[in-house]
């Protein structure tokens, strides 16, 4: 089935009677304000996480140090009998409880609004691309977008999840650890503290990542569905792009084998590594260039090609068609020789020259 790109491409063939030359595309830009905002509103969504540490845990760590026997004599502090991990365990439970009702609908949307708004401005960018090349504006639906960004909003809400998860679950192998080792719980609190700046680390990573794969993963359907089957490569060009990157700015590659990205010999497109802010060109130069146009502009380019000599190996040309047809030039240790038609071994000094040769005695009548 021809693609869409590929029909204005003969389209403009066809009026201007040559092959069209196509400019590259500006660069794709990467919604940096996307991710910005992104990663607002995931931080937000991460506070009660640590309000509720505050709220619920940290009143009650002096008591459950007594209650761990720490500072006491061990015999002092097994008078009271309740599991002191129990109690840490039921706070906990409490903490995720809590923070599960107060932001589980919030984080379904925030990751639908912002699926959606990178989904809009890929859209735009692709387009401009598009219409930089072309010179029109070409669209069409894609039904394979939707379930695309259903699965990013699936997977994206589990990784916001899993980070008050982790930072939880963290904290209370802390409260466990550190009363088992006899630390005092003013010690402890600014532990747990600082373990907050940590989380939110990982969620301002989280967000920028899940962004920009999004973005590659979308222009990635959006060119294939246009017909476009390659890309060029380009980075951000600044000191932050990794060596591994920077070695493949400007190649190009074919969507249905992305490059080695990384040592550890992960193949990826622009975007699919991890932390990853570069982007595909489209390259749709060459949708015209079939095997045999390809073949034809190369053929037409020597002076036996444009005699209908066809390179059967090294050393032996032969044509099958045109007036030469039944023809073959051959080299030999002194020359080259041409056999067929009239020629019974008729010999010269280059491949240049057989050619010319047969043309000559052509015109002067020497052979059929």
């Amino acid at each position: 089935m021809t693609s869409i790109v590929d029909q204005v491409l003969r389209v403009k063939q066809t009026r201007n009677g040559r092959r069209p030359k196509i400019p590259r595309a500006p660069k794709q830009a990467t919604g940096k304000t996307i991710e910005r905002e992104y990663w607002a509103k995931v931080r937000h969504l991460l506070q009660p996480a640590r309000a509720l540490i505050d709220e619920l845990l940290a009143p009650q760590l002096e008591r459950i140090g007594r209650m761990a026997g720490v500072g006491m004599r061990r015999d002092v502090a097994q008078l009271d009998a309740e599991p002191w991990a129990d109690v840490v365990a039921s706070i906990m439970a409490e903490v995720r409880k809590q923070y599960d009702a107060a932001t589980s609908t919030e984080i379904e949307s925030v990751v639908s609004e912002f699926g959606s708004q990178t989904d809009a401005f890929n859209m735009v960018e692709v387009r401009r691309q598009m219409r930089s090349m072309l010179g029109i504006d070409i669209w069409t639906e894609i039904p394979e977008i939707g379930p695309m960004l259903q699965a990013w909003g699936v997977d994206n809400v589990g990784l916001i999840k899993s980070i008050p998860e982790t930072y939880f679950s963290q904290v209370e192998g802390m409260v466990l650890r550190s009363f088992n080792a006899g630390t005092r719980a003013e010690e402890l609190a600014p532990r747990i503290a600082k373990r907050f700046a940590v989380s939110e680390s990982r969620g301002m990573l989280i967000a920028r990542d899940q962004i920009s794969k999004l973005t590659g993963d979308l222009t990635r359907q959006r060119q294939t569905s246009l017909g476009i089957e390659k890309y060029r490569w380009r980075t951000s060009q600044d000191e932050r792009v990794r060596a591994s990157h920077r070695r493949l700015n400007n190649k190009v590659f074919s969507w249905d084998k992305p490059p080695v990205t990384n040592s550890a010999g992960d193949r990826n497109h622009p975007g699919g590594d991890y932390q990853c802010r570069c982007t595909a060109e489209p390259v749709i130069g060459d949708l015209l260039d079939d095997d045999e146009a390809a073949a034809a502009r190369k053929k037409s380019k020597t002076p036996w090609g444009k005699a209908g000599f066809t390179k059967e190996q090294r050393g032996l040309y032969k044509a099958t068609e045109g007036p030469n047809a039944g023809l073959e030039i051959r080299e030999g240790p002194n020359g080259w020789m041409v056999n067929g038609g009239g020629f019974r071994g008729t010999q010269f000094q280059s491949l240049r020259e057989a050619v010319s040769g047969i043309e000559y005695h052509r015109k002067r009548g020497d052979v059929p």
